[in-house]
């Protein structure tokens, strides 16, 4: 038996400045570009880093998580959905938004989520939760501005602590509910570390791993564009008032 011919690792990959892009992102068709972390990344899962901030990792993870788990029970498609991309959330139903509200109020958790989401149910009339309703207390105008603004440069760098978290939280959501699959012999990776020790090299190896399996979240579910709610979050925020939400062309990398 002879062995199959070795092929080149980056075989298929087209090479732009020092980054080398994979053959599915080469494809031509509305919507199939290459993924950066702050201009698709970020607005997905913005929304969890904002609770993140509020009640503290673990249970700011868990709170996100909640929400993310009782929409997967619910949802009628059998395609694996993780509802840590905002946008998945467009996949409910127009009944079974008002069951996940009644579920929320039940646990006694929705007020949490609407206070947490504030800056984005109030700020963006087409964000994906914007359905959770508004909190009865809501700040003024300029005080979301603000709260939003300190989110997004907090989790701007992908690398640094809070938006590692953020990105760990996407996998652990999808971890949850059954649809993380390693290559056989693969050890799983600690997301803990990220948190408790994001210098070891356990630490360092759920990081990378974190930062390149995110990428696979950007495949279609349903006819549901992620890239809908990324752009509409941008382009609100270029139109706010004394709002600068700019960033450099190499910050994706």
């Amino acid at each position: 038996m002879t062995d199959a011919p070795t092929k080149p690792v980056l075989e298929g990959h087209k090479r732009k400045g020092s980054r080398f892009i994979p053959p599915l992102l080469q494809l031509p068709g509305e919507g199939i570009t290459e993924i950066g972390y702050v201009s698709q990344i970020l607005p997905q899962g913005l929304w969890m880093g904002l609770i993140n901030e509020q009640l503290g990792y673990r249970d700011g993870i868990e709170l996100s998580g909640a929400i993310c788990q009782k929409a997967f029970d619910i949802k009628s498609t059998e395609q694996h959905v993780n509802f840590s991309m905002a946008s998945n959330f467009d996949i409910l139903t127009a009944d079974q938004k008002p069951a996940l509200l009644e579920d929320l109020d039940k646990s006694g958790t929705l007020e949490s989520y609407r206070t947490y989401l504030a800056p984005l149910i109030q700020i963006y009339e087409d964000f994906p939760l914007a359905f959770l309703g508004q909190s009865g207390e809501a700040p003024d105008r300029s005080a979301l501005i603000a709260t939003l603004k300190a989110s997004v440069e907090n989790h701007f760098d992908r690398y640094e602590m809070p938006g590692m978290v953020l990105q760990a939280n996407i996998i652990y959501v999808r971890g949850v509910t059954g649809g993380l699959l390693l290559p056989e012999g693969m050890e799983q990776p600690d997301l803990n570390a990220i948190i408790e020790d994001p210098e070891s090299e356990s630490g360092r190896r759920a990081g990378s791993f974190v930062r390149a399996t995110v990428l696979t979240e950007f495949m279609p579910v349903e006819n549901i564009s992620l890239d809908d709610w990324a752009r509409s979050f941008w382009n609100t925020n270029y139109a706010l008032d004394d709002c600068d939400f700019s960033w450099e062309k190499d910050a994706d990398n």
